[in-house]
């Protein structure tokens, strides 16, 4: 949900589309929404609109449904809180459930569905993992709410960025891959 994402059309590939967490209130009618928390107010308006809504797929860790599901629009994983490096590598990506817990929950959560699914490659847009504030950290307009997290927001994005070059490897040995539909923001 980074800003860059205003600067692309994701359907313009006509590839199906993924929004993961509150890229939601950019992206209003994904093929699919990956994440890992119960509906909250961070998604917005437009996150309770998409999740009544039973044309998107929503993917969510098996204990996080929230309140007015629609189960026919429902996937559910299982997703574990506990593995840690060193052994994160023996479970990431490995084809099976269930999903390791990353520092950003719904990306990382996303890119392992994405991957379990079979999705070979993986175009990122509005990854952009930097930001100079909280105001400027997201494609949609920052709302009173969305700053409760201005105090870590940096942390989220460094923890964010040193997982995913981690991971990387790991996906890429896999056979996977990711590209970034902006080479200039994504660095892994």
């Amino acid at each position: 949900s980074g800003p860059s994402l205003n600067s692309v059309d994701v359907y313009s590939l006509g590839l199906p589309v993924a929004a993961v967490s509150t890229a939601i209130r950019k992206i209003s009618h994904p093929n699919y929404w990956l994440l890992a928390d119960y509906l909250n107010e961070m998604h917005g308006e437009e996150g309770k609109n998409a999740y009544a809504d039973p044309n998107i797929i929503k993917i969510v860790p098996d204990n996080k449904i929230s309140a007015n599901s629609n189960p026919q629009s429902l996937v559910l994983c299982k997703y574990d809180t506990s593995t840690r490096w060193p052994d994160l590598d023996k479970h990431l990506f490995s084809g099976n459930q269930p999903f390791v817990r990353g520092p950003h929950k719904s990306v990382t959560f996303g890119i392992q569905w994405l991957h379990f699914i079979g999705i070979k490659r993986i175009i990122w847009a509005g990854n952009d993992l930097s930001a100079s504030s909280m105001r400027g950290k997201y494609c949609y307009e920052v709302k009173d709410f969305d700053m409760k997290k201005e105090y870590n927001y940096h942390k989220t994005l460094d923890q964010t960025t040193e997982a995913l070059r981690k991971w990387y490897p790991i996906a890429l040995q896999r056979g996977f891959e990711w590209y970034s539909w902006n080479l200039s923001l994504i660095h892994i």
